[in-house]
């Protein structure tokens, strides 16, 4: 059994290796389903692991020369003065992983990698800033058993030929501006163990959703956004193309055939909807404080923009005495609503993906009565298989 000195913090020398302003590749592990493995198994057993997992982890890191800089429960949080021997040690770990895995059944693991490279920004013997910030959200979109980089790493290490990239997939990560592009990293020797993509491959266009994030693929390029109502709104035009929709439907499934709508007068945004725009409203001011502490100019305005939007919204549906603004019918309260997230979640889309966002923006029709009207000399197939599970849900043409 190890010992807890054998659980101690290894950070080597990190002030003679990486010096303030230089560049610096971060790297963070997380057990895929550590909290349902502990459920499983139990506390002491799941312990065991725990602490065999980390001697392998520190095993690689010391090996390619990495600092750990923590420990984050089940995960490590790492600093290499170097690119290259940062996905080495990635593509190390992983392959560690999986022969314990194969020697010991009942102990096997998935470990999410992502990594990243940029000017580092240290605090004592930790790292903090944007290039940290970056490389943990790399790795929140990775699945187990994957090594997800960033382009700006991918650029690095890349010409020699030594590593294989996945295709592009493109994204957003969390409280960061604008569209990142991430590429998985094959680790396997022999191709024989590999992570189940959360992605659909681009072979055709796709609009699935998968947990908390959707899957978009058009043209030859893949997407992932974060739910959100319009992106439920837009999948349900898509699966009938010109078959129009009451905005009722969409809201609350009242039949399409417009039955059940209601005449009765009643605010404009629902208690449940004013919280939400209130919470979001909080959200974007507290990114928005951290954006400014880091001297993120795009991303400062990008999110200044956003809040006078969502403000302008909400006042126009509470009016400035903080009154509900009544409209006169359940049916115009949908029209609002559907038309609100849909342009909003075509905005995001666009900002992402300009192709799709175009085509979507130019065939949606929102109102009373909502549409998607391709045009019918180019006709465009649309699969929303779920990348996660394969469950068919059906085609669109």
């Amino acid at each position: 059994m190890l010992q807890a000195e054998d659980l101690a913090l290894d950070r080597g020398d990190i002030g003679t290796s990486v010096q303030p302003g230089e560049i610096v590749t971060i790297m963070f592990t997380d057990i895929e389903g550590f909290a349902a493995l502990t459920e499983r198994l139990g506390d002491w057993q799941a312990q065991q692991i725990l602490h065999a997992h980390a001697a392998l982890v520190r095993e690689q890191i010391r090996s390619y020369g990495g600092f750990e800089v923590n420990t984050l429960g089940d995960g490590f949080m790492v600093a290499f003065p170097s690119a290259r021997r940062g996905l080495r040690c990635a593509v190390a770990v992983q392959r560690a992983v999986d022969m314990h895995g194969r020697r010991y059944p009942g102990e096997e693991v998935r470990v999410r990698i992502g990594l990243h490279t940029g000017e580092a920004i240290r605090d004592g013997n930790d790292f903090c800033g944007k290039t940290v910030i970056i490389a943990a959200r790399v790795t929140d979109e990775a699945e187990g058993g994957e090594i997800l980089v960033s382009a700006a790493l991918k650029r690095t290490v890349e010409s020699p030929g030594e590593f294989l990239f996945d295709d592009e997939r493109v994204v957003e990560l969390k409280g960061l501006a604008g569209p990142y592009p991430l590429f998985g990293v094959p680790w396997a020797m022999d191709g024989s163990v590999r992570p189940a993509p959360r992605r659909v491959l681009a072979d055709g266009n796709v609009f699935c959703r998968e947990g908390d994030y959707w899957t978009l693929a058009y043209l030859g390029t893949v997407i992932r956004l974060r739910d959100a109502k319009g992106l439920h709104d837009i999948a349900q035009l898509l699966r009938e193309p010109n078959r129009a929709f009451p905005a009722l439907y969409l809201v609350a499934g009242v039949s399409p055939d417009g039955s059940g709508s209601g005449v009765g007068a009643g605010p404009l945004l629902d208690p449940k909807a004013k919280a939400a725009y209130q919470q979001r409203l909080a959200d974007l001011r507290e990114e928005l404080e951290e954006a400014e502490r880091f001297n993120d100019l795009a991303r400062s305005a990008k999110l200044h923009a956003e809040i006078e939007a969502l403000t302008a919204q909400l006042l126009a549906a509470v009016g400035l005495d903080g009154r509900d603004r009544v409209v006169k019918s359940n049916a115009e309260r949908a029209r609002v609503a559907v038309t609100i997230r849909i342009k909003r979640t075509l905005a995001r889309i666009g900002e992402v993906h300009p192709g799709l966002g175009h085509h979507l923006a130019t065939t949606i029709r929102t109102g009373r009565l909502c549409v998607y009207q391709p045009d019918p000399t180019l006709p465009v197939s649309w699969s929303f298989v779920g990348a996660r599970n394969g469950a068919p849900e059906g085609r669109s043409r």
